[in-house]
């Protein structure tokens, strides 16, 4: 079998991505993707969240913004996605969740979840309920992008679909939020990035801030920093979180 005619993976998918694709292969995907709407909307995505990532960390290079020069949020549905993005980057980078800008930046999981709040604000909220993402395409990528395995959980049972996820640059280093819808107009945000040897293991605590109403609880696993976000009452969120920890245990192994 000749390289174009091998059937299409996500290995392939991966190389489109990056641009890493033989002229062959890559027509072979383009018109394999082309065949597919949903697939080849998903890896338009992956490649903008690529681009993304790159311009995150490009512009993180630059001397930071005072607080009080950053400019006011503009109305949420205006906000174009890569708006977005650099809104999170400066947000990130700057501590966006008000309350340490005369201190030091956080570090652990007291910084996962100054992140997941400040991804959830810019992604969650502004969710466009586009049909459900596939849950094994968006771990491949989001495993590819943090260098380890993860699965998104799968909170269908909890009335949640998987819409999304998107690449969040941190100060240290870069990070996948997934983004669940329910039925009901309620979402979900679920933060994930690598700990670096900080708070490698940390127990499951509570947090509130960012959007009206945000709040829920972050916690590290094996090296793996997690924080879930969402707008349901503490008791809820306590029992997503569970749910939350047991898929992704379980989907693992959490460090390769």
């Amino acid at each position: 079998m000749t390289d174009p005619d091998r059937p299409v993976t996500d290995a392939d998918l991966q190389g489109w991505v990056d641009d890493q694709l033989t002229t062959a292969r890559r027509r072979t995907v383009e018109v394999w993707l082309a065949a597919r709407p949903a697939e080849a909307r998903l890896a338009r995505e992956w490649r903008e969240d690529r681009e993304r990532l790159r311009a995150c960390f490009d512009a993180m290079q630059e001397p930071a913004l005072p607080l009080r020069l950053m400019p006011r949020s503009r109305p949420r549905r205006s906000v174009s996605p890569l708006q977005l993005a650099a809104s999170v980057v400066v947000a990130l980078g700057l501590g966006g969740v008000a309350g340490w800008h005369v201190h030091r930046p956080p570090i652990g999981v007291a910084a996962v979840a100054q992140e997941s709040l400040t991804a959830d604000s810019a992604f969650a909220r502004v969710a466009d309920f586009s049909p459900s993402a596939d849950i094994s395409h968006v771990g491949t990528w989001a495993s590819h992008v943090l260098g380890r395995t993860v699965t998104p959980p799968d909170l269908t049972g909890a009335g949640y679909r998987l819409t999304g996820g998107h690449v969040v640059a941190t100060m240290y280093g870069p990070g996948c939020v997934f983004v669940y819808a329910a039925s009901t107009g309620s979402t979900l945000s679920v933060f994930v990035r690598p700990m670096h040897g900080v708070d490698w293991n940390a127990r499951m605590r509570a947090m509130h801030g960012g959007a009206v109403g945000a709040r829920g609880y972050v916690w590290a696993d094996d090296g793996l920093g997690v924080g879930l976000v969402g707008t349901r009452d503490q008791t809820d969120m306590l029992r997503l979180a569970a749910d939350v920890r047991r898929e992704l245990r379980e989907s693992g192994p959490l460090n390769d």
